[in-house]
């Protein structure tokens, strides 16, 4: 009988996972078994960690595919190409390095004793920024079409809730949609822009006439544009509620927001989020059964002692974990299921006890 050896996981041709194909004639193929084909599999030992065994004739090929791989990582480019073979080479699409480090990075703890700590990098009242144009010619042709369908609805006026409704798709998909946007340069993550948004001019930012932003601003609205350039950054040179500027313009309220989103991508503009910080407890007002009634008969809501003070104390209560200086009043309303206006009551009624802070949005710095 004729014996013969099994052949070596390093010498057969059958890798899980990769199919490896040369030429029309057939060389370099696993199926055909030839020399041009797959013949090594550098893998991590399960025991030790170290790469197994490589064959000798395998030696200068992995040392030029290793050499390529460490180039393309030193340097700037994001196409990986690795020969196998003299008519076989692979190439690897890498992503771009992150830009949003909050993504990646553990959750942190409350800077404050008893405070909540600080929110998770995605939220349902999070929206999506557009940065480029072409987002839809990039999607290759067997992409997910539920990435087409997302950057198709996707701008930066509406929320993450609001496009899974738009959508139809699971938040979930939907977070792992918008980061791998983010992660590649085509969209950022923000606030969406709403009547209280608040704007200001970044301080980074080349406001110049001959700058690129200058520029494109005048290729895209044209050279006598309902709203300048200089116009729209004087509009911005303090913050101000979005919603006012909309009102006291006499520009269409459509432009105005084409304007700001053009200056907001090209950063010319940045949006800040507001804060609270408590620095002294309020006092706590006496229940409404003790109030004595004036006059008809009845409470007046407006005092200092009405069913109102007492509901905006219960309210301080309710988010004086998140008072710390370090949650928006989006987070807040969200986060407690509250509407903003009765944030911005109780705001107002404790202007000694309670400071909000204007701050640069998380991705503006």
């Amino acid at each position: 009988a004729e014996l013969r050896r099994e052949p070596t996981h390093t010498e057969r041709n059958d890798v899980p996972g990769v199919s490896c194909r040369g030429d029309a004639s057939g060389r370099g193929s696993t199926d055909s078994g030839t020399a041009g084909g797959c013949s090594g599999w550098l893998a991590p030992d399960s025991t030790s960690g170290a790469p197994a065994s490589v064959s000798p004739s395998l030696s200068t090929p992995l040392s030029a595919a290793l050499h390529a791989v460490k180039r393309t990582v030193d340097s700037s480019d994001t196409l990986l190409k690795v020969p196998l073979a003299p008519l076989l080479s692979l190439e690897v699409q890498l992503p771009p390095p992150p830009t949003r480090q909050s993504h990646l990075s553990p959750c942190r703890l409350a800077r404050v004793p008893g405070g909540m700590p600080p929110p998770p990098s995605l939220r349902p009242y999070l929206g999506l920024l557009p940065l480029r144009d072409d987002t839809i010619q990039a999607i290759p042709s067997d992409g997910s079409k539920l990435l087409e369908r997302l950057v198709r609805e996707a701008s930066p006026l509406r929320s993450f809730s609001e496009l899974h409704l738009e959508t139809g798709l699971p938040m979930a998909t939907l977070f792992k949609l918008a980061l791998h946007l983010e992660c590649w340069g085509h969209m950022r993550i923000v606030t969406p822009v709403t009547e209280d948004s608040l704007f200001c001019i970044h301080p980074l930012a080349d406001v110049s006439p001959d700058s690129d932003a200058a520029r494109a601003y005048a290729a895209a609205f044209g050279a006598r544009p309902a709203l300048p350039f200089v116009s729209a950054l004087q509009l911005f040179s303090t913050p101000r509620r979005f919603g006012a500027l909309l009102r006291s313009q006499s520009v269409p309220a459509r432009r105005l927001v084409q304007a700001t989103v053009f200056l907001w991508r090209w950063r010319v503009i940045q949006q800040l989020t507001v804060t609270v910080l408590c620095v002294e407890e309020p006092a706590q007002p006496p229940p409404a059964a003790q109030l004595r009634p004036r006059g008809g008969g009845e409470v007046v809501d407006g005092e200092a002692g009405g069913p109102a003070a007492v509901a905006r104390w219960l309210l301080f209560r309710q988010l004086r974990p998140m008072l710390n200086g370090e949650h928006s009043v989006e987070e807040m309303a969200w986060h407690e299921a509250v509407p903003r206006k009765a944030i911005e009551e109780m705001l107002e009624a404790y202007p000694a006890q309670l400071v909000t802070l204007a701050m640069p949005a998380e991705g503006e710095e």
